[in-house]
């Protein structure tokens, strides 16, 4: 397993919540999950362009991928935050503590990762490349510590979070590079005290000084919680050759990197808790489907 970052977690590690579809805490209630309901009210959400085998699959695997996270040591709790939201997953400590996701699932699941033998986590070993043999998946090209790695495997499962890291600056971003240049003088003599923000009435209190970088850069738009486009998948999170429309072997897209939900935005008044509640979804069919001929 290999991860861009120097820490574990990403975002994920302070979200609120996790939908949890008829999750070992709904049915211990007796809530009816109504599935068929979440399903037409997702669709509709989305004026009917996500992927209806991936939603299907979804709604029907959140609950078992949940409930395999709490056989694992999870603190997740049945929680809605209304009658609306009826499917809501929070982490609580034995003293009734709310926890944020890193601390109240991530951390007791990179626990149980520890304790397999055959896990081998890399950390500041960012992908590069998939390594592809007759139009299928058959490893990937990292950059180590001493160079590249080539790490040949039978399934690639893409999980990186989304993509506000993979952009470059200046020419990639369209803006002439003078100007990049005067944006960061002009932030920095603010954050310093030595000018006034009479744009955004920036605080000096809150701003960090830009030093030498590396810097990246990605386009802002306004928009809710995660990445809302990205590989469109099958049922088992196979990713679809955009030529041919057939699953791509041995490759798999999972949680934000996977577009196969979102066609207008994120579904907050329908389904709270989507970005983590497909993210653990999907990984979960992705690991069981990967490893069921392996």
């Amino acid at each position: 397993m290999a991860g861009k970052k120097s820490v574990l977690g990403g975002t994920s590690a302070i979200t609120e919540g996790i939908a949890a579809i008829d999750g070992i805490n709904m049915r211990n209630a007796q809530i009816d999950p109504m599935k068929d309901k979440l399903y037409h009210d997702f669709m509709e959400s989305q004026n009917w362009g996500a992927v209806p085998e991936v939603l299907k699959a979804y709604i029907d695997s959140n609950g078992p991928a949940t409930d395999w996270a709490i056989e694992h040591g999870t603190r997740m709790a049945y929680a809605p935050v209304s009658p609306d939201t009826y499917w809501g997953g929070v982490c609580f400590s034995d003293d009734g503590s709310f926890l944020h996701m890193g601390d109240g699932m991530l951390q007791y699941l990179w626990d149980f990762g520890e304790t397999m033998g055959n896990l081998d986590l890399r950390l500041s070993t960012p992908a590069k490349s998939l390594i592809m043999d007759d139009g299928e998946a058959v490893g990937v090209i990292a950059d180590g510590a001493k160079g590249p790695i080539r790490v040949n495997a039978k399934a690639v499962i893409l999980a990186t979070g989304g993509f506000s890291d993979n952009a470059e600056l200046a020419d990639a971003m369209g803006v002439p590079a003078d100007a990049l240049q005067a944006s960061f003088d002009e932030y920095n003599a603010i954050v310093a005290g030595d000018s006034k923000d009479e744009k955004f009435g920036l605080s000096t209190e809150f701003g960090t000084p830009l030093g030498e970088g590396p810097y990246h850069a990605g386009r802002i738009i306004c928009s809710a919680y995660c990445t809302e486009a990205g590989i469109r998948t099958n049922a088992s999170m196979q990713a679809i050759d955009k030529e041919s429309g057939e699953p791509i072997k041995g490759l798999f897209v999972v949680g934000n990197d996977n577009g196969s939900l979102y066609n207008t935005a994120y579904p907050m008044h329908v389904i709270r808790g989507t970005g983590q509640g497909f993210a653990a979804a999907s990984g979960w069919i992705a690991a069981n489907f990967s490893t069921s001929s392996l």
